[in-house]
Parts: structure tokens; sequence; C-alpha cells
């Protein structure tokens, strides 16, 4: 078995897909980690499933999971948690933003004593000021006003989980949002949680999924979710009665 998992959430990422498995292989090969690497491919219509074919040929520890059309961002996370066969679990963005040799330092911190996740904090992002301030209100005032987490970069990559816990999680919420329920549902089963600084560039390559629309989308989600959690604690407290 390996000991290290890592998967891509990919949608149409022909423009960077190569580069970031290709980086994450050198990695591989520098720091040991003995890896399995997956490509969740999201319902693609690009040639982003053509491009991990070819790679497939000349990688071996590297394999691609296909969703047949596009699911969304919290489903490729849930493929992912349930196709990574390894003690430790970890994912990256396609789109090289994130830096994969920060991967190892990561990996160091989850192996620790009941570290349970660890999430790459984009500390001095390089996106648009736009971006930076929908992060600055989505994690300082949205998580903490809905969900009481107190951390810098709830959403950030690269992100790491142990299997113990992967184990124990069933995911309900949508969207981006299925980065703030594993953090909130690490947390209540005491898990540790460490933010660690990771290497953030700008984009180069490939195009953004953030829009109006789905920042929309997410507050909507969030919403929902909310109101559902808070519906399930009131049935619980009424069948204790």
């Amino acid at each position: 078995m390996s000991k290290t998992s890592i998967f891509i959430p990919a949608f149409n990422e022909e423009a960077s897909i190569r580069k970031t498995v290709d980086a994450l292989s050198e990695v591989n090969k520098t720091s040991n980690l003995n890896m399995e690497l997956i490509v969740i491919d999201d319902g693609s219509t690009d040639k982003t499933v053509e491009i991990v074919e070819n790679a497939i040929r000349e990688y071996p520890f590297l394999r691609l999971v296909q969703h047949e059309h596009n699911r969304g961002y919290a489903e490729v996370i849930k493929t992912g948690l349930r196709e990574a066969k390894a003690e430790f679990i970890l994912w990256i963005d396609a789109d090289l933003q994130n830096d994969p040799q920060d991967i190892p330092v990561l990996l160091d911190y989850l192996q620790k004593d009941n570290i349970g996740m660890v999430i790459g904090w984009r500390k001095n992002r390089k996106d648009s000021l736009f971006r930076r301030v929908v992060s600055k209100i989505y994690n300082r005032v949205l998580m903490r006003l809905f969900f009481g987490l107190n951390y810098n970069d709830v959403n950030g990559k690269p992100k790491g989980l142990r299997r113990e816990f992967v184990s124990q999680v069933a995911i309900s919420s949508k969207g981006w949002l299925v980065d703030a329920e594993l953090v909130k549902k690490a947390e209540l089963m005491g898990f540790s949680i460490v933010e660690i600084p990771v290497r953030h560039k700008s984009r180069q390559l490939g195009e953004s999924k953030l829009s109006i629309r789905s920042i929309f989308r997410t507050q909507k989600y969030i919403l929902e979710y909310f109101l559902n959690q808070r519906n399930q604690k009131a049935e619980n407290i009424l069948k204790k009665v």
C-alpha cells in the first residue's frame, strides 16, 4: 500500500494538468513519498482526460477517475477521499498556484500524533484584489459566524487528512463548503488541525472557477447547511425528551 495518496480535482485543466502531474512526480522522487496519484476528472469537455491518459503510460503510480458529467467540487472531494487508499491523504489544485514542493512539509505535520488535518495557508496570496477580499469575508466573517471556525484559510490547499478521520466522516455539504464541513467535523471529533503557511503563485494557466454566481451559490449552501444542522440538533433534543 502506498504511504501517501494525493488527488487532483480537475475540470477543464488541459493547460496545466500535465505540468501539475510532472511536478508531483518530481516531489515523489525527491521526497520518497511512495505516492499514489489520482486525477479526479469532473466531466471535463477539453483534453484533460486525454492528457492524463497519456501521462499514465509514463507514471505507474498515476490513475484517472472520471465523473461522466460535471458534479461540482464537493462531489470531487468525496470521490477523491473514497478512492484514496493510503494512510495519509492530500489534495492540491491543478492550476499550479500552489507549489507541490510544500506537500512533504504538510505530510511531516500530518504524521504527528493526533493531527487529523493540515491546511495549506496561502499567507501571501498572489490573487487579484477581488479574490483576496472575498477570501477575507469568507474566512473572517462567514466561517466564524456560521461555523465558529477561527482559521485564516479554511479552503487553503494543499490540504491533508488522516485516513483515521476520513473513515469516520460523512460529507453532506455542497460546493466549496465541503472544506468548512471537513474542518468543523475534525474539530468535533477531537482531532487537532494545523495551518501551515505555503507558497502561492499568481495564476498563469487555465481559468479561475470563481465568479459572482459561484459566490452567491456558496452563500446559499452555507445557509442551507447551517439551517439543516440546527434542525437536526433540535430533532435530537426532542428525541431525548
